[in-house]
């Protein structure tokens, strides 16, 4: 179902919430996650005016999350107005009565993703940039979770492989403790370049709001570091710390506990069953955090 072609009840729910008159032009599938797929749907109305909107369906019931569609709904809510461009919700399906699934109507954003930019190092001050703003959302705590990381599986081994056992026990032993004190803000939980939209050379907007919640700015960067680590290297996700923390200088030095629970936690697949490159960045992040 993360592949397929929205259904007709989908799509006629579509239309039902973009208003009277209003006809699906077209859909295609933008990507799909875990749980969700994500449709880029054009709209037309009577004046012949054209919506470009976002449908994404979940399809796969997450049990750590059994509102995915309301929790994201809600969150975008929240974001709306703030510093940073983000989708406009139009409308949601909390319990798939219309669709057959729950989903999310909203306005798709101007703007790509970049992978592969041409200047680096004006990519990645860009994103600092864009996650700073983002970490001053102005939120009431009580209105939104609160960040709890990610475990490994009880019973959790360093993989046989490895050249690095000593490394992978201090790891999971750190995963398994306590996260550092850090300063609560409103963070994004899954901030990276995938999720970020650019425009004539400059961030133009976020999208994926799911995750969003009330937790140590740390657990972003942490993450953005894990994914530019393995885009670019260690050099980039070094590069990412050094300009956040231009702009919000820390209290104490970035611990690397913060990469261990974006690289490992809950997910040891990562390693035993991911890309070559994966491995890899795991590898070198598990021992880096050793190395202190």
């Amino acid at each position: 179902m993360l592949g397929a072609r929205p259904s007709a009840a989908a799509l006629g729910w579509v239309e039902s919430s973009a208003g009277p008159g209003a006809r699906v032009l077209r859909s295609r599938r933008m990507r799909h996650g875990i749980a969700s797929s994500v449709h880029a749907v054009d709209v037309v109305h009577g004046d012949a005016q054209l919506y470009r909107l976002v449908l994404k369906i979940f399809v796969r019931d997450d049990p750590t999350e059994p509102d995915q569609a309301g929790r994201e709904a809600r969150i975008l809510r929240i974001v709306a107005g703030g510093p940073i461009p983000v989708p406009r919700l139009l409308a949601v399906d909390r319990d798939g009565e219309s669709c057959g699934v729950p989903a999310l109507l909203m306005t798709r954003l101007d703007g790509h993703v970049v992978l592969r930019p041409r200047r680096l190092r004006s990519w990645i001050r860009g994103l600092a940039e864009l996650l700073h703003r983002l970490h001053s959302i102005r939120v009431d705590p009580a209105t939104i979770g609160r960040y709890a990381t990610y475990q490994l599986p009880a019973g959790a081994e360093p993989p046989r492989s490895t050249s690095h056992r000593s490394a992978w026990l201090q790891a999971i032993t750190r995963i398994a403790a306590t996260p550092p004190e850090e300063p609560a803000c409103f963070i994004h939980r899954d901030f990276h370049p995938g999720n970020v939209l650019w425009t004539g050379g400059r961030a133009s907007g976020v999208v994926d709001w799911l995750q969003g919640c009330w937790g140590p700015p740390a657990a972003d960067i942490g993450h953005c570091r894990w994914n530019l680590w393995y885009l670019h290297g260690r050099e980039a996700a070094d590069a990412f710390l050094a300009e956040y923390r231009q702009l919000e200088p820390l209290n104490a030095p970035y611990d690397p506990y913060w990469d261990l629970a974006a690289a490992l936690g809950g997910n040891s697949l990562r390693f035993t069953d991911g890309d070559r490159r994966s491995v890899d960045v795991t590898e070198e992040i598990v021992a880096a955090a050793a190395a202190g």
